[in-house]
């Protein structure tokens, strides 16, 4: 049940920036904002305890600042048991806001994920 908590999050996270765009499916743009909104909202990685991350190590849209307490985040918490190992859709080398080429590949990776769940 948890997993679909996180699931409606991330799909919440990419029916916004839809509705931004106007468009059915999301494209890159190259922008701070964009960027921003990535990194903020979007999966970054999976961590210890099943805790999904965005790209400043806090729960998804959270920004930066003083450390969290993850079980204070329920909605950014996987099953336990659902992934055993940490887990990143990307790198510094293929962050998704760097390009459109990066964009598709994380886009793929979290539309996989999301099918998991």
């Amino acid at each position: 049940m948890i997993n679909k908590t996180v699931k409606r999050v991330i799909v919440g996270s990419i029916n916004v920036i839809k509705e931004i765009q106007g468009k059915l499916d999301i494209k890159f743009y190259k922008s701070n904002y964009f960027e921003y909104w990535l990194r903020l909202s979007m999966p970054y990685g999976i961590i210890e305890n099943g805790v999904v991350v965005n790209r400043f190590y806090k729960p998804l849209g959270i920004g930066k600042g003083e450390w969290v307490d993850y079980k204070d985040y329920s909605y950014s918490i996987l099953d336990e048991g659902f992934i055993s190992d940490q887990k990143y859709f990307y790198d510094d080398g293929t962050a998704p806001y760097s390009n459109s080429q990066n964009f598709k590949a994380y886009m793929t990776k979290i539309n996989s994920f999301l099918s998991e769940l």
